[in-house]
C-alpha cells in the first residue's frame, strides 16, 4: 500500500467518475466487461482509477484490477 495513494481532488473528473460508476453498477446495459481506460502521461489515469476503487469499495462492490500496458 501506498503511504499518499493517487485520488482525483475533490469535485473534480466529477462526469468522469460518474460515468465509470454508472457502468460498473449498469451491467445489463453493459455491452463489454473491460473498460480501457487510456490517456496522455499525467492525465490522471491512476488517480481516477484510484477515486473509483474507493468509490466501489465504500458502496461494497466487487472489483477487479487493472493494469498497464
Amino acid at each position: 500500500q501506498r503511504i499518499d495513494p493517487l485520488k482525483c481532488h475533490p469535485n473534480t473528473r466529477l462526469a468522469v467518475l460518474k460515468k465509470i460508476m454508472e457502468w460498473i453498477q449498469n451491467s445489463e446495459d453493459r455491452d463489454a466487461w473491460i473498460m480501457w481506460l487510456h490517456g496522455a502521461a499525467g492525465a490522471g489515469k491512476s488517480a481516477i482509477a484510484q477515486s473509483i476503487a474507493e468509490l466501489c469499495i465504500k458502496s461494497k462492490l466487487s472489483i477487479a484490477s487493472f493494469f498497464f500496458f
